[in-house]
């Protein structure tokens, strides 16, 4: 959970103006990072030796869980609204549904095509788009 009292809008914006911290631990190359929705308290990362990560931004800024299941280069990774699902486009020509606290994964989406993004309808999270390389962008209900 978010650090106490923490909330979106509890602090002021500013542009930086030098580095704060680095995030390291994937072994080949970082395709996509996304913030935890509303808190930002927890950072998602995907890499292209088929990892995705989930690390601390706040405290002490370390890996908390590392997802396997791609056997290829994971190009995105999303959150849903609340942050309890996020989903996966790998390489290997699936879009995996994960549980963000388990690591359990709740579905698999093979694709004709590589999907190179993903994202969930905002008012419903059980819909979701992909990108693929072949130029076309999917639809998918997970239920």
């Amino acid at each position: 959970s978010p650090p106490s009292g923490l909330r979106a809008r509890d602090h002021d914006c500013f542009l930086p103006k030098k580095r704060i911290h680095t995030w390291s631990g994937h072994t080949k190359a970082v395709s996509s990072i996304k913030l935890f929705p509303t808190t930002g308290h927890l950072l998602l990362s995907s890499d292209l030796d088929g990892k995705v990560k989930l690390w601390d931004v706040y405290n002490k800024r370390r890996v908390l869980r590392t997802f396997l299941g791609h056997s290829k280069g994971v190009k995105d990774v999303c959150f849903n609204n609340d942050g309890s699902k996020f989903l996966s486009a790998s390489m290997d020509r699936t879009v995996k549904l994960w549980d963000t606290e388990s690591g359990e994964v709740l579905g698999r989406f093979n694709q004709q095509s590589t999907p190179l993004c993903v994202n969930f309808y905002p008012e419903d999270n059980n819909l979701f788009l992909a990108g693929l390389y072949d130029k076309q962008i999917v639809q998918w209900d997970s239920r």
